[in-house]
């Protein structure tokens, strides 16, 4: 938690005390599956692989693995932040990674926990205008995440397409920021309301639709890429043109120049066109490994295109991912390089440098990507049983505080049984004691009878006033009695 104050990432951890999958990148013509250039005054060139993500800062002439938090190295797009340079976000086999230092680190991974399916994300889009909107592509159907990839819901699954669960690529308007294609594995669909609803288009640019390029022009430009080729629109779709250069060829990919639309660089499995202008005329550019590849391992006789870069310069230059490797061309295609981006990612990386600092070695260890899957496992399985515990501990308090409630109420009912007992034992001596006084009364009663026959007239009267009076005290003693029966049986309910 105060790994900056204690300064714990300066401290850093030899390669010998480190897993080698941390520094080992082996295979000669390494595939790459994406590209991707990031602007700036010095561009820097970002490739994909089946092992990683490598960085190159000088054109492509050299690169260096940045894989430090990657749980997952099969890379399969890059989108970078629209507003922070320093922010990017990597599709992978499972899930998504963020970095906020350029790919230093990956410290954030977003998927089946958050929403996101456990298959490829072969393409993120990052909305323009509103970067907490991120869409990524997967072949089990489209996601959409509203808070910069926290949390993650299903924007499209195909229901009532056949076969259109299978999305290949999702791509925004040039001209209005809701309209939104995808190109999926039964063609083309649109939305006009930033995904909430897609309807199927386009039905003459064919099925396994693999990308949609839009132009910032008036009307809108469009390009399709198929396994029919390739179909332009210079309406908005409205009507659509197949281009011969490309008839029936399965297009892997179109690169536009944001700088001069007219500059296009299209691929398919087996070569690469570019044109200036527009489409009109396309020159090929030929990368047969048996004519004029260079490079110091050996190519298999064919290669299959993944995807293409571009960058502006005199002459300009070319990069071709294909499955065997990055090729570069410094002299507008007429030769190119063969690029093995394992052996450059060592040689790029000093002995010396080979290290990892404390606090990424922590994060690696508690997320469970230092010792593997099953690691990762058994740290899921012991937060389950310290949630466990933590709820069983509630469960205990809650029935030890239940027993001394009742133990309370035990105590209350025992005291109540005594006050209870005691006001009957005084309820019964007071009857007795009433039960006394009232023969007293009635012994004394009988005397008086007595004192009337014996004396005078005038004591006669007095005997009697004092008859009357022990009368109404005899009355008074019969009423007592009956309230002292009633208390008794109220008592004793």
């Amino acid at each position: 938690m105060h790994w900056e104050e204690l300064e714990l990432d300066k401290i850093e951890i030899s390669e010998q005390y480190l897993p080698k999958k941390y520094f080992d990148v082996e295979g000669a013509g390494l595939s790459v599956q994406t590209l991707r250039s990031l602007p700036g005054p010095s561009p820097v060139l970002l490739a994909g692989t089946v092992l990683g993500l490598f960085r190159s800062e000088d054109l492509g002439l050299h690169w260096s693995p940045i894989n430090e938090g990657l749980f997952n190295l099969d890379i399969r797009s890059i989108a970078p932040h629209p507003m922070d340079p320093e922010m990017l976000f990597l599709g992978t086999g499972k899930g998504i990674f963020k970095s906020e230092d350029g790919g230093a680190h990956w410290l954030e991974w977003f998927e089946e926990s958050t929403g996101l399916p456990s298959a490829p994300i072969v393409d993120i889009l990052i909305h323009p205008e509103n970067p907490e909107l991120i869409f990524a592509a997967s072949p089990m159907g489209l996601y959409v995440s509203e808070d910069e990839g926290e949390s993650w819901a299903q924007g499209f699954d195909g229901k009532g397409y056949e076969s259109a669960l299978d999305v290949r690529a999702i791509t925004i308007s040039a001209n209005n920021p809701n309209v939104l294609y995808l190109a999926t594995a039964n063609g083309a669909y649109r939305s006009k309301d930033l995904g909430k609803t897609w309807t199927s288009t386009w039905e003459k640019v064919g099925k396994d639709v693999r990308q949609i390029v839009s132009l910032k022009t008036e009307p809108e430009f469009l390009y399709v890429g198929s396994e029919q080729g390739l179909f332009k629109s210079f309406n908005r779709g409205i009507s659509w043109v197949a281009d011969q250069a490309f008839k029936e060829r399965k297009i892997e990919s179109i690169w536009v120049d944001p700088k001069d639309l007219s500059h296009l660089i299209v691929s398919w499995e087996f070569g690469v066109q570019i044109t200036r202008n527009g489409g009109d005329q396309w020159k090929g550019l030929s990368i047969d490994p048996k004519d004029n590849v260079e490079s110091e391992s050996a190519l298999p006789h064919s290669i299959k295109i993944k995807s293409t870069e571009w960058y502006s310069s005199d002459p300009p230059l070319y990069w071709v991912a294909t499955d065997s490797g990055l090729l570069v061309s410094m002299e507008d295609g007429a030769t190119w390089k063969h690029m093995d981006l394992g052996s450059q990612g060592l040689e790029g990386q000093a002995r010396e440098e080979r290290t990892m600092d404390l606090v990424k070695l922590f994060t690696e260890i508690h997320t469970g990507r230092f010792f593997g899957s099953y690691i990762y496992l058994l740290v899921d399985l012991a937060t389950i049983g310290l949630l466990f515990l933590v709820l069983s501990g509630f469960v205990i308090t809650y029935q030890r505080n239940k027993a001394k409630r009742i133990k309370k109420n035990i105590q209350k009912k025992s005291l109540d049984t005594d006050m209870i007992m005691e006001i009957q034992e005084t309820t019964e001596d007071l009857f007795h004691e009433s039960t006394e006084i009232h023969d007293m009364i009635e012994h004394i009663g009988q005397h008086l009878e007595k004192c009337k026959s014996i004396y005078l007239k005038n004591e006669k009267k007095e005997i009697q006033e004092i008859g009357k009076h022990i009368h109404t005290l005899d009355k008074k003693m019969h009423h007592l009695l009956s309230r002292l029966e009633e208390f008794d049986k109220m008592s004793q309910n």
